[in-house]
């Protein structure tokens, strides 16, 4: 009865059935490319607002998140009007729209009454991240992955995403996601245990540091989210995350070299002339927060803290890298939305961030969504601090935020 219950809703709503189509294949279009992305994202905003249109939905002004949504990319609009090259900086800022457009048709997928829509989203989901996962470990064993691409970086996995060595972003997308998948499918708090610590492993093997410490954050914090009680549990699960982290860096020189080497020990031993003057990191966040201090207000515009941060007025002599950096955006969100929007588009990014988690957490708690739950974390880590993240901006980067915030703001139980 069932099956046949949700036939008749799939040939009663065919235009949804479409949307849950590529919103699954989502994740398979972003390991193909910019282009094939971007295609989807164009037939998923036509399919949603045909929707609309169906519909005759009229009520969107009285959804708080699509007024927020409205208002964040207005923010980039007007922001557009002190850009330093409106040429190069209104193509980003107009076609922004299509995230926007992209979270609010997650929201409606997962708010349908009927869950088919939802669950064939996240199964199909699951798939695609077991294939991706298989062909890490593979990658890992042989030193390549199972289309011939290998890292060119000792200590990272390239994947399916071959030469950009950006999988690890991928990988924490998507992995809480399937993760509450199967803890709602088994309803065992070992099965989800054992889970998160699989996936833990994947995501250190990927060699991803900036990402490792997001999934890490983001799996300590669900944990301890989920399940108010059994804090010994917890703690024990916590340290047995400790004990396997130093246990596989025993095993493999690069991991060791790359997370400890290069990343604790000049913290434990509190190097604080290599942390500053020879990590590229800092070198990277001193030109962005060089940029902001010349553009304080407005910033530089969208897309052109490449072109900026060329001139030579923001090189610092004192650090080792600074005077050989050329990079396209500052590598931490929160210096990208200075440099780039100033502190009118921060300012705005801050407050629609703040109201969306407010709502957000308000709504978890009366809901009790999972889901919700799950990509909040990835939104949370997202702009965390101090980390070093990709462009917010860009194609690749911006579907994933979006997404999630999509899933964030779904109100079903």
């Amino acid at each position: 009865m069932n099956f046949i219950s949700n036939l008749k809703f799939y040939q009663d709503d065919k235009l949804s059935a479409y949307l849950t189509f590529f919103l699954s294949i989502l994740p398979i279009s972003l390991l193909t490319g910019s282009a094939i992305v971007n295609l989807n994202l164009l037939i998923i905003s036509l399919l949603y607002l045909l929707i609309l249109l169906k519909k005759k939905v009229i009520n969107l002004f009285s959804d708080k998140y699509f007024i927020l949504l409205l208002l964040f990319w207005f923010s980039l609009l007007l922001n557009l009007i002190f850009s330093l090259n409106f040429e190069n900086s209104i193509s980003r800022a107009v076609g922004f729209i299509r995230f926007l457009i992209l979270a609010l048709a997650f929201k409606y997928c997962f708010e349908l009454k009927n869950e088919f829509y939802k669950n064939i989203i996240i199964k199909t989901w699951s798939l695609i991240l077991a294939v991706v996962i298989i062909d890490l470990i593979f990658e890992y064993i042989t030193g390549f992955n199972t289309l011939g691409y290998k890292s060119y970086m000792p200590g990272r996995l390239a994947g399916f995403l071959n030469q950009e060595l950006i999988i690890g972003h991928y990988f924490s997308a998507f992995f809480l996601i399937v993760a509450v998948y199967i803890y709602q499918k088994y309803k065992s708090q070992k099965i989800l245990l054992l889970t998160l610590t699989f996936f833990l492993i994947i995501s250190l093997l990927i060699g991803e540091r900036g990402n490792f410490l997001r999934v890490l954050s983001m799996i300590i914090l669900f944990v301890f989210i989920v399940n108010k009680n059994l804090w010994y549990k917890k703690l024990i699960f916590l340290f047995s995350f400790i004990i396997i982290i130093f246990g596989i860096m025993s095993f493999n020189i690069n991991l060791k070299y790359r997370f400890y080497n290069q990343f604790l020990e000049p913290f434990i031993k509190l190097d604080i002339d290599y942390i500053t003057k020879n990590n590229i990191y800092f070198n990277i966040y001193d030109k962005g927060y060089s940029v902001f201090k010349e553009n304080k207000l407005f910033g530089v515009g969208l897309k052109n803290f490449r072109i900026e941060s060329q001139k030579q007025k923001y090189t610092n002599e004192n650090l080792s890298v600074s005077k050989y950096l050329n990079t396209t955006h500052p590598h931490q969100v929160h210096l990208e939305f200075l440099s780039e929007t100033g502190i009118f588009g921060y300012s705005s990014f801050i407050i629609f961030i703040l109201f969306s988690f407010y709502y957000s957490i308000k709504n978890y708690f009366q809901k009790g969504n999972f889901y919700s739950l799950a990509s909040m974390l990835f939104i949370l880590m997202s702009i965390a601090p101090l980390i070093p993240s990709g462009s917010f901006f860009t194609t690749y980067g911006a579907t994933f935020f979006w997404l999630n915030y999509g899933i964030m703001i779904s109100k079903n139980k």
